[in-house]
């Protein structure tokens, strides 16, 4: 388990009953990816170790608390040859605009709860021009079990109306305040429009103006399309995960992303793992993936604890021989 301070992450001891896993390689110094630079040319600091711990049998375990609401991914870690995650993003990534509509339902809603009633909204409504002439009080009666249902409803219309008579293009972006990290963008206006990255003056608002700020300065909204739409969008790759790019030393947009949301973090960390690295999510620190946390992974053995890190659970240890 480990907490962040400063420069690295710092471990708790290991409690009672549990198994610290040494590293099976000789530990490489970690590499660090700024947040707008190629993995062609990493930052190097100290060498940070990420835990993997093997949890007591359930006879011998200690009763522990539940973990905070929000702490831990709900999702399994699926094998490192499987297709994808897990998550509806992935599954959206070719349409935009329902990945913001599905992002709208998944805050402060689980996803086996939101994602039904998405799909049912997005059977009636299939697209921006639907939802925009549909009376409210429909979309409010349908999506009532999620709660705060006006308030997804009306943020469901704004991004229709406004994708209707505005749609994103590779050549605009929008200032965001306080994205990615409080205080980012001070000195951009929020909704002030700049041209692409590239752009005369364009440096100004790197890293603070994105496609969609007009439509959202919300950072799960931003973090989901960074992530899964837009080096497509921008002509970089023909899929979210870098597929398709020209450029043998293209970073996908998802390399740069430190969300805070659980199932993106868990989502980015096993990209990462299928990339050969194991990733930190609070430091964007990485160090090579160590050869018993891949048998681990593929074997369907790796879990979280409480505070979010990886464990390896102790029964199936004797599969990773």
């Amino acid at each position: 388990m480990y907490a962040r301070n400063d420069k690295l992450l710092t471990y708790e001891p290991a409690i009672e009953g549990r198994k610290r896993i040494e590293p099976a390689i000789n530990p490489k110094r970690a590499v660090k990816s700024p947040f707008f630079s190629s993995t062609t040319h990493p930052t190097v600091t100290d060498p940070a170790v990420v835990p993997v711990t093997v949890t007591p049998s359930p006879s011998s375990a200690k009763k522990r608390a539940r973990p905070p609401r929000g702490a831990v991914s709900g999702l399994p870690i699926p094998p490192l040859s499987a297709s994808r995650f897990g998550l509806i993003q992935e599954e959206l990534a070719d349409d935009p605009f329902r990945v913001l509509v599905a992002v709208t339902f998944l805050i402060r809603t689980a996803g086996k709860v939101a994602i039904p009633v998405f799909y049912e909204l997005m059977g009636r409504f299939p697209g921006p021009a639907a939802l925009a002439a549909a009376d409210p009080a429909g979309i409010i009666s349908l999506i009532r079990p999620l709660g705060l249902s006006a308030v997804r409803c009306a943020a469901i219309q704004k991004y229709a109306r406004a994708w209707l008579s505005r749609s994103p293009t590779r050549d605009k972006r929008y200032g965001v305040k306080n994205y990615p990290l409080p205080g980012d963008g001070r000195h951009v206006r929020t909704g002030e429009e700049f041209g692409p990255e590239g752009a005369t003056g364009a440096a100004r608002a790197l890293g603070c103006a994105w496609e969609i700020g007009y439509l959202t300065q919300g950072p799960y909204a931003l973090d989901s399309w960074r992530i899964f739409c837009r080096d497509v969008l921008l002509g970089r790759a023909t899929h979210w995960t870098g597929k398709g790019s020209a450029d043998p030393t293209f970073q996908p947009e998802w390399m740069r992303v430190l969300p805070k949301d659980k199932e993106l973090r868990a989502c980015l960390r096993w990209m990462w793992f299928r990339e050969g690295w194991e990733w930190d999510p609070l430091t964007d620190e990485r160090q090579p993936l160590r050869e018993e946390l891949r048998k681990a992974i593929d074997g369907g053995h790796v879990g979280y604890d409480d505070h979010s890190s990886l464990i390896i659970l102790d029964q199936q240890l004797e599969d990773l021989s």
